[in-house]
């Protein structure tokens, strides 16, 4: 991610990435909550599982 990009494309390339880290990254969808805007892929659709952790900047919670 480069440091010029703007914020909204840097989640949207993590969002990108993130599946990979799973066991299986093909039906792993992402979702970032950020300061209140959500950042969902295209064709994203809520299940039943789900896995949460707090996003944190300078130790004050952001999503």
């Amino acid at each position: 991610l480069g440091r010029d990009e703007p914020p909204d494309e840097a989640y949207r390339r993590v969002l990108e990435v993130l599946p990979s880290g799973w066991q299986y990254p093909e039906i792993t969808q992402p979702t970032l909550e950020i300061q209140g805007r959500m950042y969902r892929p295209a064709g994203f659709r809520e299940t039943p599982w789900v896995q949460r952790a707090r996003i944190r900047a300078d130790q004050e919670p952001v999503g």
